[in-house]
């Protein structure tokens, strides 16, 4: 295959928004999309090597997965042993726990299907992953899996059919995309089903320029500009993917197969820099999540911009460190030096096993708990203890616990055992009251029946983390909910929706709709002068106005949220003066004020919960005794009892509102 320099060039264009995404840095919102452009180079690249080796009948299964091998695993293996001895040092023994299954899911080919099953709302937030980023290598990889033998057989068998089966197989993958990101979308991202069209445009692109595409100088410049446009103007909030990732797919397709070296996109691509970049890009993917998560964990935030261009410098010097003396032995297949088919093989087999056996060690056991533990001064090692067994309840809670076995329960979704079991409340006790939202209505609930177990015998909550009525989907139960209300409008008297405010405030780029708009800060810092989401909030009005139509509503505004982590407690003690960050309570005020004037005119009903909860800090933080938060913004089982005893003032407030 003729080598083009161009193409190397495009890697860069790739690699580059990629990390100054994940750095956060303003204009490259949409930087996820560089792994996209790599789907398709890759798909380009394996394909034109297997369709030469195909028409010469050179073609083997063998020596594809070889050079897979010596491209793929060699630098791969360097970061994650790179990243277990800073994993040990740095990470709390629940981080760790999840590093070292994220290892066990890398060496079997598997981590975006475990990122995609641990995507809940309580696992560690994304950016304190250090191989969360390995989910693309996983996608890449199972269709090496897949497509070489797919490819060999049709060739074989039916040539002339290869075009038609491609596009069609490219179609299937795109529309399941599109309906992925409304019903699936934790899935849709991370799941090969939904990428594959990607690779296979790279494919069709090998196809068509082995039956002759001339450069052209206005297609190559459009290609660049799609894939800047989607850079540049997508963000979090942009379904991904969906039809739009057609905008950098389509983009790199048109650089692929029309900037040659005769085209000035050609030859920009082909400059020293960028080739450089290119170069090195795959290293560079590789070592910049780590570097960046590690970071984050040792000074409990996001450092500064100076600081992630620290990061970025060092990212680059690891990688052509990794690329020169890793990645370019290894990929040696002749020479004194070069290792031959079988070492590379069974080095491959030897040390998948090893981080296996490290992720199946680490899985099952408790051994470092004590190690770290150990190593705290005696304060913190308290404190640790109590804000581990504070995450742990609340992770527990998450599954579902308040179960008197008649009914005061709540449930993850509607199944025909709940709609059941909530009919046969109504029909014994009367109409109910129906907790609804996330997993800060999970919060809301523990608290509720703790002020209300007595008074009420029937209220249930249908909560799950993760889901929100602005972003409903199938793993959720919004459409169910209103169809059962709908159907049978006695059931509940009253439904109470509440949901993380973070989801309803408009960021920037990596942050947006995130915790770490607020997290990222330190505890003295002040937060940004964020606005509320207004199409968010109509969403979430609209869904509680077709509710409202059958029974009485009421919106619990979002509460004030500390975002102060267990970390910083751990370190600061229970005797620190603990205080909201200057702004905090400006931001939700904000937010509290627009869904009022949002609801001004609805029968959907406005609760104030910061009026309810009257939040001061630090007494309302902790105690020496207790936690009364079990992350930044959830409750602890002490802040449910603690706050419940405030919630006794809801039925007077509902009461207030017309809802009996």
């Amino acid at each position: 295959m003729r080598y083009r320099p161009e193409i190397d060039g495009l890697r860069a264009l790739a690699v580059l928004p990629v990390i100054f995404y994940h750095a956060g840095f303003s204009y490259f919102d949409g930087g996820f999309v560089g792994v996209d452009i790599f789907f398709v180079i890759s798909g380009y690249l394996i394909s034109s090597i297997l369709l030469r080796e195909s028409e010469t009948g050179s073609i083997s299964l063998v020596g594809f997965y070889e050079r897979r091998a010596r491209r793929i695993l060699p630098a791969l293996f360097l970061v994650v042993a790179a990243c277990i001895p800073a994993a040990w040092m740095i990470m709390t023994p629940a981080e760790m726990k999840d590093f070292a299954q994220s290892a066990l899911a890398v060496s079997v080919f598997l981590s975006n299907v475990f990122f995609w099953m641990e995507s809940g709302y309580f696992d560690a937030a994304s950016e304190l992953k250090p191989l969360l980023h390995t989910w693309s290598l996983a996608v890449e990889e199972q269709f090496y899996i897949v497509f070489p033998v797919l490819l060999i057989l049709v060739c074989k068998y039916r040539r002339t059919a290869l075009v038609p089966i491609l596009i069609c197989l490219a179609l299937v993958s795109l529309a399941l995309s599109e309906w992925g990101w409304r019903n699936a979308p934790s899935g849709n991202f991370y799941l090969a089903f939904s990428r594959a069209w990607e690779l296979l445009a790279g494919s069709l692109c090998a196809i068509a320029l082995r039956r002759g595409i001339v450069g052209d100088e206005l297609l190559a410049g459009i290609g660049v500009a799609m894939i800047a446009t989607s850079i540049i103007f997508f963000d979090q909030a942009t379904p991904f993917p969906s039809l739009y990732a057609l905008l950098p797919v389509v983009g790199t397709a048109l650089v692929i197969l029309f900037a040659d070296r005769n085209t000035i996109v050609g030859q920009v691509l082909s400059l020293k820099p960028f080739l450089g970049l290119g170069l090195i890009s795959y290293s560079a993917y590789l070592w910049h999540q780590p570097l960046f998560v590690f970071t984050r964990l040792e000074l409990d935030r996001d450092p500064s911009k100076p600081g992630y261009a620290v990061l970025i410098i060092l990212t680059l010097v690891l990688s052509y460190l990794s690329w020169r003396y890793v990645e370019m032995p290894f990929r040696r297949v002749s020479g004194p030096n070069a290792l031959t088919r079988r070492a590379v093989f069974t080095a491959s087999v030897v040390v998948s096993a090893g981080m296996f056996a490290f992720g199946g060690w680490g899985h099952v056991s408790d051994g470092w708990r004590a190690t770290y533990v150990t190593r705290l001064p005696a304060d913190q090692r308290v404190m640790f203890t109590m804000a581990e067994d504070a995450r742990q309840e609340h992770s527990a809670n998450a599954k579902g616990r308040f179960d008197d076995g008649a009914c005061v329960f709540d449930a993850n979704s509607v199944s025909d055992v709940v709609r059941s079991r909530l009919r046969a409340c109504a029909e014994e006790y009367g109409p109910g009251v129906l907790i609804l939202g996330d997993s800060h209505a999970i919060d809301l609930y523990g608290a509720v029946i703790e002020a209300e177990r007595s008074g009420k015998p029937f209220i249930a909550g249908i909560v799950s983390g993760g889901c929100r009525a602005h972003r409903p989907s199938s793993e959720c139960s919004y459409d169910e909910i209103a169809a059962l209300v709908a159907s049978d409008p006695n059931i509940f008297g009253m439904v109470i929706y509440t949901q993380a405010g973070f989801y309803l405030l408009r960021g920037h780029g990596y942050n947006a709709g995130h915790r770490s708009m607020f997290a990222k800060f330190e505890p003295q810092a002040s937060v940004p002068h964020y606005d509320p989401d207004l199409n968010r909030l109509i969403a979430v009005r609209d869904y509680l106005e077709g509710l409202s139509r059958y029974v009485p509503v009421a919106w619990l505004t979002p509460r004030t949220e500390p975002h102060i982590s267990p970390e910083f407690i751990r370190k600061w003690g229970c005797s620190h003066d603990y205080q909201l960050r200057p702004g905090t309570q400006e931001v939700f005020g904000r937010l509290e004020d627009a869904i009022a004037t949002l609801l001004d005119t609805s029968d959907v009903q406005v609760l104030a919960q910061s009026g309810l909860l009257n939040l001061s800090l630090p007494e309302d933080l902790l105690s020496c005794d207790a936690l009364y938060w079990s992350d930044g913004d959830h409750f602890s089982n002490a802040g449910e009892e603690r706050f419940g005893k405030r919630m006794k003032v809801l039925q007077a407030a509902l009461q207030s509102h017309g809802l009996k």
